[in-house]
C-alpha cells in the first residue's frame, strides 16, 4: 500500500510538473510574440476551468488573447464567450472579445458586449460612441453597390500592404520574402523582414505577376524596407526601416523613418543606403513610420507610439521650414483616439485617409477620411463597406484624379493583399442663408449658426458671411438639425437634412429667418418753459442707419409711440405753430431686459425778438430779382408766418462788404422788398411783414473794407433774416 501512495504521488508530481513545464513554454512563447504556438497550450491548460474543475482564468484569458493576437479569430471567440458568460473578464478582455466578435461579423453579439462596456465604464468613449447610433454597423453597409472592389493579379496573399503610386507604378511593401510570417500580427512589433516591391502595369494598364520587381536590387537593405513615399516636388524618398532600440531592460527593434534622394534614372530600382538620412525625430525608445507627404511635400504626416499621445500610436505632422523638419504635432482628439491609428495618407486634395482601430467601425483596422477644411482636418467619416470590412482594412492611396484608389486587407483567409478600388466618395454640402423675417426678407451678416448632428449629438458652429450666407458640409449616412441664434433675434426656423440612404452628391438649400426682438418707444414733446405737453407736434423721424422716415403727430398727452428694432439710431425733428422747429436725436441700445424707450424733448415758443437766417435765398448779380431756386425757402417761411398770424416780422436783407455802403444798402433794402412782395402774394397780411435793407451795416464775421477775405466768408454775410417784432 505505501508504494502505492509513493508511485500516486509521484505519479502527480510529475504531472505537476509537466504542467509547470507547459506553461512556462506557453509563456515563453507569448512574450516571444509567437503567440501561434502559445495559444494551443494555453488552451490545453485552462480546459479544467472551462469545465469548471478548476479557477484559472489568467491561462483561459492568455489564450484568448494568443489567438486573438494570432489571429485565430474563431478558437479567440471560444475562450473569451466562455469568460464573458461566467463573469470573469475585465476591461480589456471585453474590448477585445467585442473586437473579436466583429471581425467575424457577428455584430448583435458584439453590440451586447459593447454595451456591457459602457454600463461598467461611462468614461469609456469608443463604447459610448458606438451606442449613440444603433444602426450604425448597417449605414456603414448601406453604399455597398457604389464601390467596386477588385483584387489586385500581382498580390497573391503572401502578405502585400501599403500600396503607394509613383508616377503609373505601384510600390508596396511585403513579408513575401520571410515566409515564416505569413500570418502577420500587425503592429509596431514587425522584428520580421519586410522589402519593397514594384508593380509596373502592361500595355493594358493591368498590373500582373510578372512586373514585380524587388526594391533595392537582389539585396536587403537592412531587415525592415518599407513602406515607402515620394515627394515628387523635391526628389525625396521617405521609407520606414528598423532602428534598435529597448524596452526596459530588453533589446527589441523599433522602426524610424529615413530620407534618400530620389535618382530619376535608377529609382525606384534600387536606393543607395548610404545616402540614407535620419528623421531629426526617430528614437531607440519608440516607434516612427507609416509617413506620407503633403502634395506640397512640405508636410510629413506619419504615425508614432511616441510619449503624450491619445493613444497606442496616433497620427503626427512635422513642418519643413527654414531647412529642417519642426517638431511633431499630434493631429488632436479629432483624429487620434486611445487606440491604434496608422498608415496616413494624403489626397491631391488634401484630404487625409488614414487607418483606426478606435474610431467606430466595422471590425479590425477601419479605413477612414478627415476633409480638409480651413487649415484643419474635419471629423473623420468611415468609409463604409465594402472598402471597410469586418478584418483589418488599411494603408489607402488615391490617384491624382481621385476617382481610383489601392489599399490593402486581410479579409478573407486573413493574409494581407492589395485591392483597388472605384473612390466615388459622395459630397454633401448644406448652402443656406439667414434672413430677418420681413418684407424685403434683409439678410444678417455675422449670425451664428449651429449645426447639431443628430446621429452623434455633436454641434458644430459658423457664423454667416457679409452678405449672411453659410456654407457646409455633412456626412453620410447622417441627420442634421440647423438652427441660428443672433442677439435681439428670437429664431423662426428649424432646418433638418439627412444624408441617409444617399450616394450620390447633392447640394441642400436651407433658408433660416430670424424675427427681431422688438422694444417699444415713446416720445413726449413739451413746452420748454411750462413744461406742458404740446398736442398736434408734427415730428419726422429717420432711422439713421436704414434712412428710412416716417411722420408722427403727437397725441393728446404730447405722446407719440412705436415700435422699434433694438441698436438703432434716429434724429427726430419737430415742427409746431408758435414755437421754433426742434431737432434731437435718440436710440434703442439698452439693455436685453429693457422693453421701453423712453425720450422727452423739448421746443421753444416764438418771442419778440427772435432772429432766424435763411441762407438759401438768391438774387441776380448786383439785382434784386429772386432767382427760382429761391421759392423753395420762400414758400416754407409763407406757412411758418401762416401758421403764426399773430406775429408781426421784420424781413431784412445783408450784403457782404464788397461795393459802397449806399449801393449796399439800396440793394439790400429792394432785395428785402423783392421777398416781401413775394409773401404777400402768398398770403402774409402785409401788416405782418416788413421789409428792411441793412446793406454791409450788420456783418457776421470780420470781412469789411479792406480786408481779404474767402468767398465762404462773404457769402456768409450776405443773408435774408426774419427778427419777430411782436407777439400778439
Amino acid at each position: 500500500m505505501r508504494l502505492f501512495f509513493s508511485i500516486l504521488f509521484l505519479i502527480l508530481a510529475v504531472s505537476l510538473s509537466a504542467q509547470g513545464m507547459r506553461k512556462k513554454l506557453a509563456d515563453d512563447y507569448f512574450n516571444a510574440l509567437a503567440y501561434e504556438s502559445a495559444a494551443p497550450i494555453y488552451k490545453d491548460l485552462g480546459s479544467n476551468t472551462l469545465k469548471g474543475k478548476s479557477q484559472d482564468w489568467d491561462v483561459v484569458r492568455k489564450g484568448a488573447l494568443s489567438y486573438f493576437l494570432s489571429q485565430n479569430y474563431v478558437q479567440s471567440e471560444k475562450l473569451y464567450s466562455a469568460m464573458f458568460t461566467a463573469n470573469q473578464t475585465n476591461a480589456e478582455d471585453n474590448h477585445n472579445y467585442a473586437e473579436v466578435l466583429r471581425v467575424l461579423g457577428k455584430y448583435d453579439q458584439a453590440a451586447t458586449v459593447i454595451k456591457a462596456i459602457a454600463v461598467s465604464d461611462p468614461q469609456d468613449v469608443w463604447a459610448q460612441n458606438y451606442l449613440k447610433d444603433n444602426q450604425y454597423f448597417s449605414d456603414l453597409k448601406r453604399d455597398s453597390a457604389t464601390y467596386k472592389i477588385k483584387k489586385l493579379p500581382f498580390s497573391k496573399g503572401l502578405g502585400d500592404f501599403a500600396p503607394m503610386l509613383y508616377k503609373e507604378n505601384i510600390l508596396f511593401t511585403s513579408y513575401r520574402h520571410n515566409e515564416a510570417f505569413v500570418n502577420r500580427v500587425f503592429g509596431w512589433d514587425q522584428t520580421f523582414f519586410v522589402n519593397t516591391y514594384i508593380a509596373r502595369p502592361d500595355k493594358n494598364g493591368e498590373y500582373k505577376s510578372a512586373q514585380i520587381v524587388k526594391m533595392g536590387g537582389s539585396k536587403e537593405l537592412i531587415p525592415h524596407d518599407g513602406p515607402y513615399a515620394v515627394d515628387e516636388n523635391h526628389s525625396i524618398t521617405m521609407v520606414t526601416m528598423n532602428i534598435p532600440g529597448t524596452y526596459g531592460k530588453t533589446e527589441i527593434v523599433r522602426l524610424g523613418l529615413f530620407f534618400s534622394p530620389v535618382d530619376a534614372n535608377t529609382f525606384p530600382k534600387g536606393t543607395n543606403k548610404v545616402d540614407l538620412q535620419p528623421f531629426p525625430y526617430n528614437s531607440t525608445q519608440y516607434n516612427v513610420g507609416h509617413a506620407c507627404f503633403s502634395p506640397d511635400g512640405n508636410t510629413l504626416y506619419f504615425a508614432s507610439d511616441m510619449p503624450g499621445g491619445f493613444g497606442k500610436s496616433d497620427i503626427y505632422k512635422s513642418t519643413y521650414s527654414n531647412g529642417s523638419w519642426g517638431k511633431p504635432e499630434n493631429l488632436g482628439s479629432t483624429i487620434n483616439t486611445a487606440y491604434d491609428e496608422m498608415f496616413p495618407s494624403i489626397s491631391h486634395d488634401g484630404d487625409l485617409f488614414y487607418a483606426s482601430k478606435g474610431l467606430v467601425g466595422l471590425g479590425g483596422l477601419d479605413i477612414f477620411m478627415a476633409r480638409h477644411s480651413n487649415g484643419n482636418f474635419e471629423e473623420p467619416e468611415n468609409l463604409g463597406y465594402p472598402i471597410n470590412t469586418s478584418a483589418d482594412d488599411f494603408a489607402i492611396t488615391l490617384t491624382k484624379e481621385g476617382n481610383k484608389a489601392y489599399f490593402s486587407s486581410n479579409r478573407g483567409d486573413h493574409y494581407d493583399r492589395i485591392y483597388e478600388t472605384n473612390m466615388y466618395v459622395p459630397e454633401f454640402i448644406l448652402n443656406g442663408i439667414v434672413t430677418e423675417n420681413n418684407t424685403n426678407k434683409t439678410p444678417l451678416p455675422n449670425t451664428e449658426v449651429v449645426i447639431k448632428n443628430l446621429t452623434t449629438g455633436t454641434e458644430e458652429k459658423m457664423m454667416t458671411d457679409s452678405t449672411g450666407h453659410f456654407k457646409h458640409k455633412l456626412r453620410k449616412n447622417t441627420s442634421y438639425e440647423v438652427t441660428t441664434q443672433k442677439e435681439d433675434y428670437e429664431s423662426q426656423d428649424v432646418y433638418t437634412v439627412s444624408t441617409v440612404g444617399k450616394i450620390k452628391s447633392e447640394n441642400f438649400d436651407a433658408t433660416l429667418q430670424l424675427k427681431s426682438i422688438k422694444v417699444n418707444v415713446k416720445i413726449k414733446i413739451i413746452d420748454k418753459e411750462t413744461k406742458k405737453p404740446l398736442v398736434g407736434v408734427k415730428v419726422k423721424l429717420k432711422d439713421d442707419g436704414t434712412g428710412n422716415i416716417i411722420e408722427y403727430q403727437t397725441d393728446s398727452e404730447g405722446n407719440l409711440s412705436f415700435i422699434s428694432d433694438r441698436k438703432h439710431d434716429y434724429s427726430l425733428t419737430s415742427h409746431f405753430h408758435s414755437h421754433k422747429d426742434g431737432t434731437g436725436a435718440f436710440n434703442t441700445r439698452v439693455a436685453k431686459e429693457v422693453e421701453l424707450v423712453e425720450a422727452t424733448f423739448e421746443m421753444e415758443q416764438i418771442k419778440k425778438g427772435d432772429v432766424f437766417v435763411f441762407n438759401h435765398i438768391f438774387y441776380d448779380y448786383n439785382k434784386a430779382t429772386l432767382r427760382d431756386e429761391s421759392t423753395e425757402e420762400l414758400d416754407k417761411l409763407a406757412g411758418f408766418l401762416l401758421e403764426n398770424l399773430n406775429i408781426k416780422v421784420e424781413l431784412s436783407a445783408h450784403t457782404d462788404s464788397r461795393g459802397t455802403a449806399k449801393d449796399n444798402l439800396n440793394l439790400s433794402q429792394k432785395r428785402a422788398q423783392s421777398c416781401v412782395n413775394y409773401l404777400i402774394k402768398k398770403g402774409i397780411p402785409k401788416e405782418n411783414i416788413v421789409a428792411k435793407g441793412y446793406g454791409e451795416e450788420k456783418l457776421v464775421n470780420s470781412c469789411t473794407d479792406g480786408v481779404e477775405c474767402t468767398e465762404e466768408q462773404h457769402q456768409a454775410n450776405r443773408r435774408t433774416e426774419i427778427k419777430v417784432l411782436s407777439v400778439k
